[in-house]
């Protein structure tokens, strides 16, 4: 683990507690006395990859070292209790990940490709390392490879990104509750695979319900050569609709928004687009016009839609874990006010959030 780094805590239900934003420690000193200040009150979480450059407070993004990939699979439960924030797992739902990551694992073994993997609590993460690129859209192309290995659907297309950030093992997912309290985010080793399914989820589940103090275990030699990948407009691979919520958005928004801490860029992003949505649905509003600014009445009852929509994504399916609904009206206000429009693809493409060839892009 290489430092400076960035590391958050993630509001938590059960303490009614909110976050801070991103912190940067600058060595493991510091990065174990904030793991052991947050551990067991809040969800502990840190950067997925490094970066050349910081600031005094935080990463430079257009810096991001993009020389590994983090594959995420979840089993997707249901909504969390409202009074503690966190979902009862049952093994049988976890089963699905489980087949699905030995069949990931058994494609890398082959190709003796550099990886590590660990238990989150509620799925399991696989780290594989390759070659440094400046492409993004080369790892994206790599977890498209590795999601046909995969039979349940469990692998989570939000993975590639930039900014991602990963729970660090050894602290308590808060989302995931057993009837004693919740389970670890534990280091795994190739051993925990040779079970079925069934018995691999049971074990694992019982392994996480205490930390394992070893560190995370890497196999395999080779480092990934990401497949080459055409100029996005020849692509002949288009990024399948993703439906969440109940106002559409594109792919690109999708991954950049429902993990556990979007960048501030994300969220005004998301905004904008909804607000362009809403606009663009009211009939006294030329479809292409760009220039319309709507009246006062018309700004309140966007802003109250975006609003309940973010709150609808974050309570539905467990995202955007610093969730404020009285912090969140004011910001989208702001955007909506502004009437500031959502960015063209080819202002979001270099920036990293374009997945992979979709509708908007024709």
């Amino acid at each position: 683990m290489k430092f400076p780094r960035e590391v958050w805590a993630g509001a938590n239900i059960q303490t009614n507690a909110f976050s801070n934003k991103r912190k940067l420690v600058h060595n493991q000193d510091e990065f174990n006395s904030y793991v052991k200040l947050y551990n067991g009150k809040m969800n502990c979480f840190t950067s997925v990859y490094d970066y050349e450059q910081y600031t005094e407070k935080q990463a430079v993004t257009s810096t991001v070292i993009l020389d590994r990939i983090f594959l995420d699979f979840d089993a997707h439960y249901g909504e969390p209790d409202k009074h503690t924030g966190a979902v009862l797992i049952h093994p049988e739902k976890l089963e699905g990940c489980f087949e699905d990551l030995q069949d990931v694992v058994k494609y890398l073994e082959k190709e003796n490709l550099k990886f590590d993997m660990s238990f989150s609590g509620r799925g399991f993460h696989v780290y594989v390392y390759g070659e440094p690129t400046k492409n993004i859209r080369k790892l994206t192309a790599f977890f498209n490879q590795m999601k046909t290995l995969t039979k349940h659907g469990t692998l989570d297309s939000s993975a590639v990104s930039p900014r991602r950030l990963r729970r660090i093992s050894n602290t308590a997912n808060m989302k995931a509750a057993h009837n004693e309290g919740c389970y670890y985010c534990i280091p795994m080793d190739i051993k925990d695979l040779n079970y079925s399914p069934k018995e691999g989820t049971l074990e694992i589940l019982h392994a996480a319900k205490s930390q394992r103090l070893y560190p995370r275990i890497t196999y395999g030699e080779k480092l990934v050569v990401w497949p080459d990948v055409a100029p996005i407009e020849e692509s002949t691979v288009e990024v399948d609709v993703i439906k969440v919520g109940n106002l559409p958005i594109p792919p690109c928004m999708h991954s950049a928004i429902m993990i556990e801490n979007p960048t501030d860029e994300a969220r005004a992003y998301l905004v904008s687009w909804y607000k362009d949505l809403l606009l663009w649905a009211d009939f006294n509003v030329p479809f292409t016009s760009k220039k319309v600014i709507p009246n006062l009445e018309t700004r309140k009852q966007i802003t109250e839609q975006i609003t309940a929509e973010i709150k609808h994504l974050h309570e539905t399916y467990g995202v955007w874990l610093d969730f404020n609904e009285e912090v969140t009206r004011y910001r989208t206000g702001y955007v909506v006010n502004g009437n500031y429009s959502f960015p063209n693809c080819y202002t979001l493409i270099p920036k990293g959030y374009c997945i992979g060839k979709c509708w908007r892009l024709k």
